[in-house]
């Protein structure tokens, strides 16, 4: 698939497993109409050189380290998810003295409501994710040693930063924040909420790009060359990568670019049309 295109413009789009890649110039060529996704395409594409140098060990520390750094054990029960105290159930007689029956009791704990842990800090989360953001996107996704690593960060990604409600909002609000300054920093790593809109080659290579939007804002990212990424076409996904600077799209509008990330499909039950 190079574009979620309307159904009467499939004909044209299609091609044959032998047929060479729609790259822009040819879509261009195709679709006239600034009413087609087309005139949401990037008018150039800045890249950064960054090493990719990170090795399958960093890569599946990184992992390990979100996976349990996400969330903290609750300090006020110590974990158990209950606290316990001791109360007075009624008197007991022993000649002439008295004394107190006393029982214990357990009471579901109220800072973390009985689940044991509590959200780990932002700064703690931030850390985690835009470390394991940087390690994917400095590694080589062609290197048959990082497989089992790629695939353990995929997890991470999948199951726990993608299903973890306080990550989601953390890093959306830090990446609004960063990426509405008019000249991001380039490098930087962001992880971030998105709606995915589509996708394309870009060059006779069959380089691709996703495109997607910033969840909740209507800021146009192009995700280039991702490192992990599902077949997707639509609906909310989760995306991270290095910043490599701004571009305008074919109507103009304003494009940030993020180069060697990723792009993965949310859990079934958090994604919307």
């Amino acid at each position: 698939m190079f574009f979620a295109l309307r159904a009467t413009q499939a004909n044209t789009v299609l091609v044959s497993r032998d047929s060479p890649p729609l790259t822009f110039a040819k879509a261009r060529e195709i679709f006239k109409s600034q009413k087609t996704p087309l005139s949401l395409l990037p008018t150039k594409l800045p890249r950064i050189e960054m090493p990719q140098n990170s090795r399958p060990d960093e890569l599946r520390a990184a992992s390990a380290a979100v996976v349990n750094g996400l969330m903290r054990s609750c300090p006020a029960c110590s974990g158990r998810g209950y606290l316990e105290k001791r109360v007075k159930v009624g008197e007991r007689q022993n000649g002439p003295f008295v004394f107190p029956e006393m029982r214990t009791v357990r009471y579901t704990c109220e800072d973390c409501s009985g689940l044991k842990q509590l959200p780990a800090s932002d700064a703690s989360v931030e850390r985690l994710v835009l470390k394991l953001t940087t390690v994917i996107a400095t590694s080589k996704p062609g290197d048959q040693n990082m497989q089992n690593a790629f695939q353990q960060a995929y997890v991470a990604l999948h199951e726990h930063v993608g299903t973890n409600a306080n990550a989601m909002v953390m890093l959306a609000t830090r990446a609004r924040s960063l990426l509405a300054q008019e000249r991001p920093r380039v490098r930087v790593p962001l992880a971030f909420p998105a709606t995915y809109m589509f996708s394309a080659t870009i060059d006779e290579k069959g380089q691709r790009a996703h495109l997607v939007t910033l969840y909740d804002t209507e800021q146009i990212v192009v995700m280039t060359e991702p490192v992990l990424f599902d077949e997707i076409d639509h609906g909310v996904v989760r995306a991270g990568g290095l910043v490599a600077g701004t571009s305008k799209s074919r109507d103009g509008r304003r494009l940030v670019v993020i180069q060697d990330g990723y792009v993965i499909r949310l859990p079934n039950f958090l994604r919307t049309r």
